[in-house]
This record gives C-alpha cells, structure tokens and sequence, in this order.
C-alpha cells in the first residue's frame, strides 16, 4: 500500500491509533509508537505503547516527517537514496530518516499527514502503518453515514 486516500479528522486519528496498538498488544510481538503529523511534519497525536522503548518514539515521528515532507513511504524514500546514490545529508533536513514505517495520508489535493511507526523489524512497522491506513480508510468511510444517524436524532422533535 503506497498512501491513504483518507482525510482523517483528529479524533479519527487517535481511534486508529488506539484500534492498531490493541491489534499489536493481541500479537505477541514487541511493542511499538504511532506518531501522526500534519502534512507540515508537525506533530499531532502520539501514541507509545506499554513498555515500548524510549527510543523508538524519535524514530516514529521521524518516520511519520519523512513521508509527509518527502511525500512517499519512507520504503520508497529508501530504495531511492540506494537508487540514486544520495544520503540524507543531501536533502539538508536533519529530521529526515530513511527507515521503513512511514506512509504519507493523501485526500484528493494532496497530503494531509503521515503517520509512522517503530518497535519491531522495518517489514513489521511497515505492517502496521499499512494496518493504520486501512482502519483510517475504513472510518472515514463509514463516518458520514454515522454523522448523519447522529444529526437526525439529535434533530428529532421532542
């Protein structure tokens, strides 16, 4: 999976955070960090599970920066920088990393986030920043069929 076609609101955003991390709690493997930016890079909801290392919560937001300002999956940001011969030293942005685990949330006119994620094996964050993407899919999708039951209640006469 490339990019999310997904415009996720905020409140969205940390349900797939909180949907994908008790998906990874019911696995058995380590655990891990969602960091979600905006399509700026900046920071917009964290999510660090139990006992899942310090470290890992730089690496997620990195990854998550990366894809929003490169545009790309941090995987496609990688076989890149190998293609082409480049270090991150050439884009002048120290923030970049070109670990796997960041994918760019897309809407029709272009980015609107990124989240990535870090605690297990590259293919692994890969695997559940692409399981982030689904769910924020999925929500968005059936997000206006739910707004519309809500509004119709709450507009019922007494």
């Amino acid at each position: 999976m490339a990019v999310s076609n997904a415009t996720a609101s905020s409140a969205t955003l940390i349900h797939a955070c909180l949907d994908v991390a008790l998906l990874a709690e019911q696995d058995g493997k380590p655990p891990v960090c969602f960091a979600v930016v905006d399509r700026s890079g900046t920071l917009s909801c964290l999510y660090r599970m139990d006992d899942a290392p310090e470290r890992v919560v730089s690496i997620a937001i990195a990854k998550a920066y990366t894809a929003a300002r490169m545009e790309v999956p941090t995987r496609a940001f990688w076989e890149r920088l190998a293609r082409e011969s480049l270090t991150l030293a050439d884009f002048c942005d120290s923030r970049l990393t070109s670990l796997p685990g960041g994918i760019p949330l897309r809407n029709g006119s272009g980015i609107t986030g990124a989240v990535g994620v870090s605690g297990r094996t590259l293919d692994g964050d890969v695997e559940l920043a692409e399981a982030f993407v689904r769910i924020i899919a999925d929500k968005e999708e059936h997000l206006p069929a739910f707004e519309r039951t809500c509004c119709n209640v709450l507009r019922r006469p007494p």
